[in-house]
């Protein structure tokens, strides 16, 4: 197994955890940024971005290379937007250790996303 299978795996892996816990417990995703404001949804927005996580972590897990790397580039498309939405959030109520570690992660999920897939040649 290479470092970069390896990588791939790991992030399917959590995305799968991270998807169906927040899928399952929106709240979670909410005290995790540390937002105060009243829940006027229902965890419908954390749900929708709970069921993306599970889809880009199967994705991500497929024997398919071709599905793979499809799961891996979209998912570090995902993460590195989730990173920008996070730091437009501060101004909306992110607390700083909600921005360092849901913002923070997602950074960290584009590049070992990025890092993860095959080279070019």
């Amino acid at each position: 197994m290479t470092h970069r299978f390896l990588i791939a795996r790991g992030l399917g892996i959590a995305r799968l955890a991270i998807g169906l816990s927040t899928f399952g417990r929106p709240v979670l995703a909410r005290r995790s940024l540390g937002i105060a404001v009243p829940d006027t949804d229902g965890g419908t927005i954390a749900r929708m971005f709970g069921i993306r996580d599970v889809a880009l972590g199967l994705a991500t897990l497929s024997s398919d290379p071709v599905v793979r790397d499809t799961g891996l580039r979209l998912g570090a498309l995902a993460d590195a937007g989730d990173a920008v939405a996070v730091v437009f959030g501060r101004r909306g109520g992110v607390t700083d250790s909600g921005a360092t570690l849901i913002g923070g992660g997602a950074a960290l999920f584009a590049l070992a996303g990025l890092a993860a897939l095959p080279r070019r040649s």
